[in-house]
């Protein structure tokens, strides 16, 4: 068609060339042709020189319209290109996360940080319910109340809000500057465990593309988070004393070289207790040790319910557990080990009364860094010193390292 074109405009420039040049051809021989005659046929020639012209920009501009169009298409082509290269990259990003040995709620960070690339200027945030009571923002704090929890679980599904003032019942989200949002569920085996959300206070309107994009995302992203807590609770297990339900020795000794590296560091008192049970053996020999299991758990219970959450308490092998107080000094984790000497005493147990001492109680030694010694390791061993002595004192005792 262009071509066409082209060609039309040739042959009436060459014909106007060629009659212009017969007029003064004439002219200059003097035909016998009159003025008038020639100023016709000159006015003609242009007139159709007009014509043409018109016509050829009408095709012009219609073909500059369809260019225009497909140039439209073109870019909307080259965007959605450029945003499914950008998900996918995301994806791979957050897929890497399955084989990566990260902290739970830094995982969740990092997820935040990957939808934020999508949506720059908007608030990301995850809230995850039910085992976890989670709230990780990245950029406002937002604050979901319990109810809008139970709407996603009645089965709500994605959805998007673009003019929240219409919505009387999110006026919880409109109190925190919030003008439009988009909610889409997590989900672990097909049942909801949190909330993923976009928000906005800039009243964004967010598309059916958009929506699309993020619950695509969120498919990854709930198979991560379930990994994730998969591998965490893994992670406890394996730290974990199946038997007492308190961590086991091999976390002990990772502990105490974190507690030595930051007592140090810092500068900061760590205090450790050693404790056992008295005449342990004896209550085994003669109440089984199925019994004897029931006792290790009960005194383990009592262990965990009357420590603070950043002290480390552990089975470090059979009747005998350790317990690392950080940040304490010595004088108050002898408190704690009284205390918890007198619980163990004041607790029946069965068969008890059978015991050498007609009572099944426990010894403590309790040694302290930097108090008791210079040299952070040498704790543990003052503390087992301060153990021995309780025993050889006559046991159910709380002795200090000297």
């Amino acid at each position: 068609m262009e071509n066409n074109l082209q060609n039309i405009k040739r042959l009436i420039y060459y014909t106007a060339f060629i009659v212009v040049f017969y007029i003064n051809l004439v002219v200059i021989k003097e035909q016998s042709y009159s003025h008038i005659f020639l100023l016709y046929i000159v006015s003609a020639m242009f007139y159709c020189l007009f014509i043409v012209i018109i016509i050829l920009d009408f095709y012009t501009e219609k073909k500059i319209k369809s260019f225009s169009r497909e140039i439209n298409r073109l870019e909307l082509s080259i965007l959605d290109l450029d945003l499914e290269s950008s998900l996918f990259h995301s994806i791979m990003r957050i897929v890497e996360l399955f084989i990566k040995d990260i902290p739970f709620e830094k995982i969740l960070v990092i997820l935040t940080d990957e939808v934020k690339n999508f949506f720059p200027k908007d608030t990301i945030s995850i809230h995850l319910f039910e085992e976890h009571f989670i709230n990780i923002n990245n950029g406002l704090s937002i604050q979901i109340p319990v109810e809008f929890f139970d709407e996603i679980v009645m089965g709500s599904g994605s959805f998007l809000i673009n003019n929240i003032s219409s919505f009387p019942k999110y006026n919880f989200l409109e109190k925190q500057g919030i003008k439009s949002f988009i909610i889409t569920p997590l989900l672990k085996k097909q049942e909801p465990v949190g909330i993923f959300g976009v928000f906005s206070t800039e009243g964004k309107k967010y598309t059916q593309k958009q929506l699309e994009i993020l619950s695509m995302i969120m498919q990854v992203v709930s198979l991560v988070i379930e990994n994730a807590e998969l591998a965490e609770k893994t992670k406890i297990l394996i730290n974990i004393d199946m038997l007492t339900q308190v961590y086991n020795r091999r976390y002990f000794q990772e502990s105490f070289k974190e507690f030595e590296k930051k007592a140090m560091e810092d500068n900061l008192p760590v205090s450790l207790a050693m404790i056992d049970i008295d005449f342990f053996k004896a209550y085994n020999d003669r109440n089984g040790h199925l019994a004897g299991d029931i006792i290790l758990k009960e005194i383990c219970s009592i262990f965990k319910k009357n420590t603070k959450g950043q002290d480390v308490v552990a089975r470090y092998g059979g009747e005998e557990f350790v317990i690392i107080f950080p940040n304490t000094m010595k004088a108050n984790a002898k408190k704690i080990c009284e205390h918890l000497r007198k619980l163990v005493e004041k607790t029946h147990f069965p068969s008890e009364e059978f015991q050498p001492n007609k009572d099944l109680t426990i010894s403590i030694g309790v040694a302290s860094y930097p108090e008791d010694t210079k040299v952070f390791k040498d704790i543990l061993q003052k503390a087992d010193v301060a153990l021995y002595n309780a025993k050889k004192e006559g046991r159910n005792k709380v002795v200090l390292s000297s």
